[in-house]
């Protein structure tokens, strides 16, 4: 099993000044790969892309002096972003735009998503809390990081990049060394919002941090003193990288809540059962729109899935078409006129009375329960269970 573990660095002013020159050469060779394509009659193939980074390796002597691998891996990246730009689905989506750039490799900035990978598990030495890698100047001894690898196994590749001037590596290791307890039978539905994170059908909630809002004077703040000082001055650098470390802490906040449910969830229960949202028409609500953001509905999907499958739990997305909130979870009723602001679902069939959030779980539980014994059998963590089939 691949799984990938992400360490923050403890880089000293000389490491990190290294590790800078590898980004910048990364950053340099992407970029003439991409200037080749933008100029080329026909695509260049994976060769010709080879012997372009030969040249340039040639005829720089910076660049011969940095890990072979850091140049040559922007071959793979290159290669895999031209295959997606000609897939149907970016082809579809560029006649249906009339952008005809768009998805096709762009030139990388500095100081922005600097990074660089390493996949040649020769090239790469870990031991403990301590890793270097292939022509690592012996003079800055070894990168230090913030804690041991969680997984033992066989390290494949590294990327490391750096966020809010923290430096980060993440190792993919291929390992065998995950515990997997044995599941409940139990069934569980949830149903996210934005007043609770997530309100599980057995009536547990979880608070919404709402990162972004506790944050949003502080941010707006900075931002107007960024706007009124001279750009890249030293003040102007201090104010940018103060607003990097905001926006840090708010998305490592919001990831932290997500995965204390997502563990909680995995951990607990056999089958979930949650809603397919539409997050991207669910934007589209501009009285919303960041309440909704600030919640973090594809972290949650995303989180919930990698850990489904580790794990051999069952994940049941219901359709999104599922009226899980106008449904009565006693009788089956559709109330049509329920409205965002009604809180509490009153069913004018069976008077019952009960949280709106809480009823839509319940419902969502009630089909997972029903598909757990008729589509599970196909061995998939990830089901895709349409209601109106």
């Amino acid at each position: 099993m691949l799984l990938a573990h992400k360490v923050e660095i403890y880089a000293t002013k000389q490491q990190s000044q290294y590790l800078l020159q590898c980004c910048g050469a990364s950053r340099f060779v992407y970029n003439q790969l991409v200037d080749m394509f933008n100029n080329s009659d026909k695509t260049p193939s994976k060769k010709d892309f080879t012997n372009k980074v030969k040249d340039l390796r040639s005829k720089y002597s910076w660049l011969a002096e940095l890990s072979t691998r850091i140049a040559r891996n922007n071959v793979d990246d290159i290669a895999n972003a031209i295959k997606k730009a000609f897939s149907k689905d970016m082809v579809a989506k560029r006649a249906k735009t009339k952008n005809y750039k768009l998805g096709f490799p762009k030139f990388h900035k500095r100081g922005v998503n600097d990074s660089f990978s390493i996949r040649e598990k020769e090239k790469i030495k870990v031991d403990g809390k301590k890793f270097k890698f292939e022509k690592f100047p012996k003079s800055l001894g070894r990168l230090k990081l913030r804690q041991r690898i969680r997984f033992n196994g066989v390290v494949k590749q590294m990327t490391i990049s750096r966020k809010a001037n923290k430096w980060f590596v993440s190792f993919l290791i291929d390992t065998d060394d995950v515990t997997v307890r044995e599941p409940s039978r139990d069934v569980v539905g949830v149903d996210l919002g934005i007043k609770e994170l997530a309100t599980l059908s057995n009536g547990t909630l979880f608070t919404n941090v709402r990162s972004l809002k506790t944050k949003e004077k502080h941010l707006r703040n900075l931002q107007k003193r960024l706007s009124r000082q001279v750009k890249e001055s030293n003040n102007y650098n201090k104010t940018k990288l103060k607003i990097q470390r905001l926006f840090y802490y708010v998305t490592e906040a919001r990831k932290a809540s997500l995965h204390n449910l997502t563990s909680y969830l995995i951990k607990t229960f056999g089958v979930i059962g949650i809603e397919e949202l539409n997050v991207s028409g669910m934007l589209k609500n501009h009285n919303l729109a960041k309440a909704i953001q600030d919640v973090g509905f594809y972290e949650f999907r995303r989180q919930i899935e990698y850990k489904a499958k580790v794990y051999g739990r069952k994940v049941i997305l219901v359709d999104r078409f599922y009226p899980s909130s106008k449904t009565c979870s006693n009788c089956g009723n559709i109330k049509q006129d329920l409205k965002l602001s009604d809180r509490t679902y009153k069913c004018e069939k069976c008077n019952i009375q009960i949280d709106r959030d809480l009823n839509a779980s319940i419902n969502l539980k009630q089909v997972a329960t029903c598909s757990r014994d008729t589509i599970n059998d196909c061995g998939e963590s990830i089901i895709r269970y349409s209601v109106k089939q």
